[in-house]
């Protein structure tokens, strides 16, 4: 019997654009048979904490301000240093995603962002495969 994949969705979204692509990135994986929770972020006390615990892929989303992530979500990321001191997300699969108006590539340093915050909390970051500067990443 194999047991049902959770993957949590954890983002903060200004605007709707962000949130879009979480809904998108939903799509995907429960087309591939998962079940999906969205966890917004933009709140401490909102944020649905046992939703993450109970995951086994965590899905970061924010939008690219001046060349890193929203204010929230640097937040939501500060926030869970009592998950790390826990070890409460060790070994799980993480990926992220970002929106930018800009063309400059910004969006790299979200990325190295959400992948070094990912790998302090023991996780394993997972990408698409592609070069992160590609066309319509």
């Amino acid at each position: 019997m194999s047991k049902d994949i959770l993957v949590a969705i954890a983002f903060f979204s200004a605007n709707g654009h962000t949130e879009a692509l979480a809904h998108a990135v939903a799509r995907g994986a429960s087309e591939n048979g998962a079940t999906v929770t969205y966890v917004p972020v933009s709140d401490y006390e909102d944020t649905d904490w046992d939703a993450l615990e109970a995951a086994d892929a965590i899905v970061f989303g924010s939008p690219t301000y001046m060349g890193g992530v929203a204010a929230p979500f640097k937040f939501f990321m500060d926030a869970s240093a009592t998950v790390w001191y826990k070890q409460g997300w060790i070994n799980k699969i993480a990926g992220g995603f970002s929106v930018s108006g800009s063309m400059s590539g910004d969006r790299h340093n979200v990325f190295l962002q959400m992948a070094a915050f990912a790998a302090q909390h023991g996780m394993a970051w997972h990408d698409l495969g592609k070069p992160w500067h590609a066309a319509g990443q």
